[in-house]
């Protein structure tokens, strides 16, 4: 079940990604190309629900509350465009959650600290390289 909403979340934002993009930047111009602008952001605020609903459920609150923001702010340092954060970000949070389930697993220890820790060293290294402009 988690798996084919997690399907359907991804799915969602490849194809919309687009539109949600235009929306964001200006309603106006989104709804002159013919977009529901209104339609879009409950669709929108639909699948962030369920992706925390998700989280929630297989993760737990500081896992989720972690990966929603540090690969995020690892990805705005790193990338150069919308395309590039969304690579980035989802790039660090499967090796951040895959280093500390490993590390978890080597050490004897739970892995959820661990996986946020994994995304914390991501982010301090990605302060090491200059910012792109």
């Amino acid at each position: 079940m988690g798996l084919a909403v997690a399907a359907s979340v991804v799915a969602f934002l490849l194809r919309e990604r687009h539109r949600l993009v235009l929306a964001l930047v200006s309603p106006d111009i989104a709804r002159t190309a013919g977009i529901d602008v209104s339609r879009l952001d409950l669709r929108f605020l639909l699948v962030f629900g369920l992706t925390i609903a998700l989280g929630l459920r297989y993760l737990g609150v500081l896992l989720i509350g972690s990966l929603a923001i540090i690969p995020a702010a690892t990805a705005k340092r790193l990338a150069g465009n919308l395309q590039g954060m969304l690579i980035v970000a989802v790039s660090v949070a499967v090796v951040s959650t895959a280093a500390g389930a490993r590390l978890g697993a080597l050490l004897g220890r739970e892995t959820g600290p661990l996986v946020v820790l994994s995304a914390a060293v991501c982010f301090f290294a990605s302060l090491l390289v200059r910012q792109r402009t």
